[in-house]
């Protein structure tokens, strides 16, 4: 692929009231097609697909049409299609940036562009999670987050912690929160998560 390869989007509304079951089959159709491929559901119950291409030129509605004909019968004209450039940025940090602090049991998440107050009775915890997995907006991680509160609720000590896989090292400073006195071992393949884990250890103390 071109190092001038750019990234382009695709995007266009499915016919009105497409059932949940059919908008995915549309969505599998352009898997072999597409960098990637998303699915979303607007708030009048419609479904627009999102096609992500990387690649020097834009891609066609022509070209985009004719693989959608080749799943089935459609409607859709060319001009229902819209593609544009999408911009060369660091999503991550563009993503971060825009985090706003939010609370997972007594954890008050946080980055460091927030500069109201921290609430009482809360473990603050800092998070600059643009380079690393692991802001703490994630399903799993508000999970695990939630799991380790609850031991320590049960009185459950430990003594000898590891975070394989650290990521952020978010779940290690929630860990660090409940039981001061452990021993944290946090682990990962990536460099970036380990240089951003141990700033984050640095930042929370």
């Amino acid at each position: 692929m071109s190092e001038n390869s750019k990234f382009w989007q695709a995007s266009f509304f499915l016919p009105p009231h497409t059932p949940e079951t059919l908008a995915a089959e549309y969505l599998d159709c352009f898997e072999d097609f597409a960098h990637s491929c998303f699915l979303r559901a607007e708030d009048d119950g419609n479904f627009r697909l999102e096609l992500m291409f990387k690649d020097e030129n834009p891609p066609t509605a022509a070209e985009i049409l004719a693989h959608f004909r080749n799943f089935g019968e459609t409607d859709l004209q060319a001009q229902d299609i819209e593609i544009a450039e999408v911009p060369d940025k660091n999503w991550l940090v563009h993503v971060y940036e825009d985090l706003p602090p939010f609370h997972i049991g007594r954890f008050f998440i946080y980055g460091h562009h927030y500069t109201g107050d921290i609430p009482h009775g809360v473990f603050p915890v800092q998070i600059h999670a643009a380079e690393a997995f692991g802001s703490g907006e994630h399903e799993t991680t508000q999970g695990c987050i939630l799991s380790i509160q609850e031991l320590s609720e049960q009185g459950i000590v430990f003594h000898n912690i590891l975070d394989m896989g650290c990521g952020s090292g978010i779940l290690s400073l929630g860990a660090a929160c409940l039981w001061p006195q452990a021993t944290l071992t946090a682990v990962d393949i990536e460099e970036d998560a380990v240089r951003v884990t141990e700033n984050h250890a640095h930042i929370n103390g």
